[in-house]
């Protein structure tokens, strides 16, 4: 059982943004060490990925203004519209958008590892967030959805830009 608390204890951490984009800045200065532009352009570019989600959820949680499961008013809970309750900014899930945005692009330019950036936005939606009880599960699907498609949509316009 201590396992699984300190496993959700680092996969919360994990997902967060600072955390992801942490992740970024490591691959940029690997980047500059190994004088890869590939991974120096994606793991900016990550970066700005990891911004424009948390711009779009936070938005999307103060206008929907669910409450999160520890407040146990229910699944179905909504005040809507909010900048102020504490409490009631469960849906999406935040921790799920930006990890799976980064799992998505990162994985349009490393295919053969898509299997580890998917496992590991898994992990931290299924583990840190729904077994802990910060999220209901539809709020990880939800925040996990919108990860992916701004994850994909952000490959296909840095692609662009690359070509």
């Amino acid at each position: 059982m201590r396992f699984f608390i300190v496993l959700g204890d680092i996969l919360n951490r994990l997902g967060q943004g600072d955390a992801l984009s942490f992740i970024c800045i490591l691959m940029v200065i690997w980047a500059f060490v190994r004088g890869n532009a590939k991974l120096l352009r994606s793991g900016s570019a990550g970066i700005g990925v990891l911004l424009l989600s948390g711009v779009i959820v936070q938005s999307i949680k103060h206008l929907v203004g669910r409450a999160r499961p520890g407040e146990n008013l229910g699944s179905f809970h909504f005040i809507g519209p909010n900048l102020l309750a504490n409490g009631f900014e469960s849906f999406p899930s935040g921790h799920a958008m930006s990890s799976f945005a980064l799992a998505a692009f990162l994985s349009k330019f490393y295919p053969g590892l898509a299997w580890l950036f998917y496992s590991v936005a898994s992990a931290i939606c299924l583990i840190g967030r729904v077994l802990f009880h910060h999220h209901f599960f539809t709020d990880v699907i939800a925040g996990g959805t919108l990860g992916i498609l701004l994850g994909l949509w952000c490959a296909k316009k840095f692609e662009r830009r690359t070509e």
